[in-house]
């Protein structure tokens, strides 16, 4: 049985903290088609401000810096919900169905995918 890995990579070592940045194909091409998205939804400097937030947030050692610390990967959520997301919220004209979204409605969809995200097959 092959150990588990997770998404950042194994904790480093102080001396290669720099050096683990992290090109996953996956993740670099789920950051394209979400800026894509945003550039054809929602064209405004806010929007690319929580995108490149995001992007920095899992491409930078900071990434890696979670594994090792718990305040590293407390920081990383804190930024990816609290500012992050109410930055693209704000910048995105969201509809659904042709009606304003409730705030309920994206309230459980956070508390949805935050609890699935953090469920242990994900």
């Amino acid at each position: 049985m092959d150990p588990y890995t997770p998404f950042c990579g194994t904790p480093p070592a102080p001396s290669e903290l720099l050096s683990r940045w992290l090109f996953d194909p996956a993740l670099l091409a789920g950051l394209a088609l979400f800026g894509l998205v945003l550039a054809w939804r929602a064209p405004n400097r806010m929007s690319l401000s929580a995108w490149v937030l995001v992007a920095v947030l899992f491409i930078s050692p900071i990434c890696a810096l979670s594994m090792s610390l718990f305040s590293a990967r407390v920081a990383q959520h804190v930024l990816l919900t609290l500012v992050a997301a109410p930055i693209l919220a704000l910048g995105w004209p969201l509809r659904l169905r042709g009606l304003r979204a409730q705030t309920w409605v994206a309230a459980i969809t956070f508390a949805a995918l935050f609890w699935l995200w953090h469920s242990p097959v994900p």
